[in-house]
C-alpha cells in the first residue's frame, strides 16, 4: 500500500516511476477540484473516498470510471458520534466475515500504529493494511 500525492496543479509528473501501476485509494476533501486528475491516476479497482466538494453538483469524467472499475464513496461527518460507531462496528463485522468490498492482508491494534506503515513499505502481497481501534 502506497501513497501518492497529487497537487492542485496536476499529475505529479514523478507519478509513472512511482505508481506505474496506478493509484488504489483517493480520499478528496473537493470531489470537483480533482476528480479529473483522480480519473487518470487511479489504477484499475481503486477508489475515490470524497467528503466534500466545492460544487454542490460537481461533474464527473463519467466513462473513465466505470471502465477502471473504480469505486467512489461519498462520506459524510454529519453523523453523531454513536451512528459513526455503529456504522465503524457494522464495516469491521462485514471485512471480518470475509467482505469482497477490499482484500485485507493484515490488521493491527490502534497502540501499534507506526507498524501498519513499516508493514506496509515492505509487504509483497496483495490486500490493504488496516489499523484498528483493537485487534480482531
Amino acid at each position: 500500500m502506497r501513497a501518492a500525492r497529487y497537487g492542485a496543479r496536476g499529475r505529479d509528473p514523478a507519478r509513472p516511476a512511482a505508481e506505474p501501476d496506478g493509484v488504489q485509494h483517493v480520499v478528496e476533501e473537493a470531489l470537483d477540484a480533482n476528480v479529473d486528475l483522480h480519473a487518470d491516476v487511479l489504477a484499475g479497482g481503486g477508489s475515490i473516498a470524497a467528503y466534500a466538494t466545492s460544487d454542490p453538483r460537481p461533474a464527473t469524467p463519467f466513462w473513465p470510471l466505470p471502465f477502471k472499475n473504480v469505486r467512489l464513496q461519498l462520506l459524510c461527518s454529519d453523523f453523531s458520534a454513536e451512528d459513526r460507531s455503529a456504522a465503524a462496528h457494522a464495516l469491521n463485522a462485514l471485512l471480518r466475515q470475509g467482505s469482497s468490498g477490499i482484500q485485507v492482508e493484515r490488521s493491527f491494534p490502534l497502540e501499534q500504529i507506526a507498524t501498519p506503515n513499516e508493514h506496509a513499505e515492505h509487504k509483497r502481497g496483495p490486500g490493504r493494511v488496516l489499523l484498528t481501534p483493537g485487534h480482531p
